[in-house]
């Protein structure tokens, strides 16, 4: 269970008596996210290491270039300050400290096989993963996409402090809140959920979609920050499904933004499984979206990324029509795709993408 704080000035009392190792984003941009200092006075009070990185889609050769300088060091919690790529950075390398790893790649032999013995604190900084409330980590090695999951991967204390989002530019948020409403509407249908899942991800829309539509910096942020947190809780137990695994290829080759990459065939998804019949989930995300019918439910997650100014053509992402059968054939991922309500494959995956191209 994730215990949540929701102001940051409750660190010092968490961190009292212990060796931290903070994992952030990079100087100026915590600066500019931490506005009370609260981070950088914990920083500097305890001594801490201190790992900084900027990134998306995360290569294992930069975590295994991080963790080279905790090695030969001692912590006995880990503090993440940043978006899904720095939790996902800590967790990854509290799995590798916990067990004296001597490389991150010795995880992609055997990603589930190894447990999490160092408390991790998360900081998040935009409103889209969740990761703070998950039990797994993406990396990339060679291309690929690698899931490390573990139940103790997930983090002890999640501090939900909304002043962390306000100097985060607008586009870069908004990617992330498609992050999010991608994974509570996959949620709902995914093969793996559960009703404890499904009322997660039912908060989370709800959450979300308010926070698209309040009037005030405060609000806003505060609803699109719980609706995320809340999506972790649903994908934690159901996982993601068929567009979160064609969102993969295309943020490694492309450096599609990960919700953008995800929200671009979601559409194309819902309506591939509301041909399955489930009829009871889609009436959940009907209500929720206040629509009547599968049509205009995509019109309306459309008209949520156009509202944003993100274009749902991939050719307008630099994808070529010559790219699309490697990205199909790259699409196909363990656990998520199987956990799709409709079968995909390659074959149906590429027809896909040429309809939005």
């Amino acid at each position: 269970m994730v215990r949540l704080f929701h102001d940051a000035g409750v660190l010092p009392q968490l961190l009292d008596g212990e060796t931290p190792l903070f994992i952030t984003m990079p100087g100026e941009t915590l600066r500019l996210a931490d506005p009370g200092g609260v981070v950088s006075d914990s920083i500097r009070r305890t001594g801490a290491i201190h790992l900084s990185y900027a990134g998306t889609a995360l290569p294992v050769q930069d975590v295994q270039r991080l963790y080279r300088q905790v090695i030969p060091e001692r912590c006995s919690i880990i503090v993440a300050v940043g978006g899904g790529t720095v939790i996902d950075i800590a967790k990854i390398i509290g799995v590798a400290v916990s067990n004296r790893l001597p490389a991150i790649e010795n995880l992609l032999d055997n990603p589930a096989g190894f447990v999490n013995t160092v408390p991790t604190i998360c900081v998040p900084t935009t409103c889209g993963t969740g990761s703070e409330a998950t039990h797994f980590a993406v990396v990339y090695s060679g291309g690929r996409k690698y899931s490390i999951a573990h139940q103790s991967m997930r983090p002890g204390i999640a501090i939900l402090d909304w002043r962390f989002l306000v100097a985060l530019p607008e586009r870069i948020r908004n990617a992330t809140v498609l992050d999010a409403l991608s994974q509570a509407i996959e949620s709902i249908w995914a093969k793996g959920s559960n009703d404890d899942s499904r009322q997660y991800a039912v908060e989370a829309v709800g959450s979300i979609l308010r926070g698209l539509d309040a009037t005030t910096d405060a609000d806003r942020l505060k609803s699109l920050q719980d609706g995320s947190y809340l999506s972790g809780k649903a994908i934690d137990i159901s996982k993601t499904t068929a567009a979160h695994a064609i969102s993969y290829p295309l943020t490694a080759r492309f450096g599609i933004p990960h919700g953008i990459a995800v929200f671009l065939t979601l559409p194309g998804i819902a309506e591939l499984n509301y041909q399955v019949g489930l009829c009871d989930r889609f009436k959940l995300l009907f209500d929720l979206f206040h629509v009547d019918s599968i049509s205009a439910f995509q019109a309306r997650l459309r008209d949520i990324m156009a509202g944003m100014g993100f274009s749902a053509r991939l050719s307008d992402w630099g994808v070529a029509d010559g790219d699309l059968s490697a990205i199909a054939a790259e699409s196909i991922t363990p656990g998520r795709s199987d956990n799709n309500p409709a079968v995909v494959s390659p074959e149906l995956v590429l027809k896909l993408l040429r309809s939005i191209m």
